[in-house]
C-alpha cells in the first residue's frame, strides 16, 4: 500500500515490487525549511491513523538529524519526535532516513529545485563553501526499501531505523564545478559558511553486495543525470 501521489510515491509505483504487504507512507512534509505547525499535524494523523495495523509501516525521515545547525528547527525536531512515535507505537516499522533525494521535482524550495531556478533565471547562485551533502536517486529508494524489508523478514526484525546512503561526501565547491561544466555562463557567489556532518550508512552496505548497481554510488553522474 502506498500513501501518497508525490515523487516519491511515484517512484514506488512505478518500481517493479509489489507493496501490498506493508504501508508506504510517501506523503508528508519534504520542505525542511517548513515552520506551519498544521502541515507537521496533518502528517502526524495520517500516521496515527494506521497506528493498529498489521502491517509494516515504511517512513522517510533525514540523516540531517545528525546536523548539529540543525537541531532546533521546527523540521528536524518533528523528525526525532516522529520516529520515537513510531518505533515506540508500531509493532512493526521500518524508518529510513534519506540524504538529499535528487529527482525532476523543480521544487525552489529544495536544494537540486533552488539551484535549477537559479540557473533556469539566469541569477546568481549562493554557494556555502564549507558545506558537503549526500545524495540518493528517487528512482533508487524502491529498491533499497526492498532490501532492507527482505532483510528484516529473514532476521525477524520487527523495527527497524537505519541511514539510507553511501559516504561519498560531496561538497559545494565539486558541485559548483558540476554546475559550470554544463552551463558556463552560471554566476556564482561563494561565501564563508555552511557545515559538514557525519552519516554512518555501514548497515545500509552490509546489505547490498555486486548483485546491486547503485547510481547513487556516484554522485557527480548523478548530478549530471538531473541537471
Amino acid at each position: 500500500m502506498i500513501v501518497g501521489n508525490g515523487i516519491l510515491a511515484s517512484s514506488f509505483k512505478r518500481s517493479e515490487y509489489n507493496w501490498d504487504d506493508v504501508i508506504i507512507m510517501a506523503s508528508g512534509v519534504s520542505n525542511s525549511n517548513e515552520t506551519d505547525k498544521e502541515a507537521y499535524e496533518r502528517e502526524r494523523q495520517l500516521i496515527k491513523a494506521y497506528q493498529h495495523t498489521n502491517k509494516t509501516l515504511v517512513y522517510f525521515s533525514t540523516t540531517s538529524i545528525y546536523e548539529e545547525a540543525k537541531q532546533q528547527t521546527m523540521y528536524i525536531q518533528y523528525k526525532k519526535e516522529i520516529e520515537e512515535y513510531i518505533s515506540t507505537v508500531f509493532s512493526k516499522s521500518l524508518i529510513i532516513r534519506l540524504p538529499i533525494v535528487l529527482s525532476d521535482n523543480n521544487n525552489p524550495r529544495q536544494l537540486f529545485g533552488y539551484i535549477k531556478d537559479r540557473i533556469k533565471r539566469n541569477e546568481e547562485l549562493i554557494v556555502h563553501k564549507n558545506a558537503s551533502r549526500f545524495f540518493f536517486d528517487v528512482e533508487e529508494i524502491p529498491r533499497a526499501t526492498h532490501i532492507i524489508l527482505e532483510n528484516m523478514q529473514s532476521r525477524n526484525e520487527s523495527n527497524v531505523s537505519i541511514n539510507v546512503g553511501f559516504p561519498r561526501k560531496f561538497t559545494m565547491l565539486e558541485l559548483v564545478k558540476v554546475l559550470e561544466a554544463a552551463h558556463p555562463n552560471l554566476r556564482t557567489k561563494v561565501i564563508d559558511l555552511g557545515e559538514q556532518y557525519e552519516t554512518d550508512f555501514s548497515h545500509f552496505l552490509s546489505l547490498i553486495d555486486d548483485r546491486y548497481s547503485f547510481k547513487s554510488n556516484n554522485p557527480e553522474a548523478l548530478i549530471r543525470y538531473y541537471l
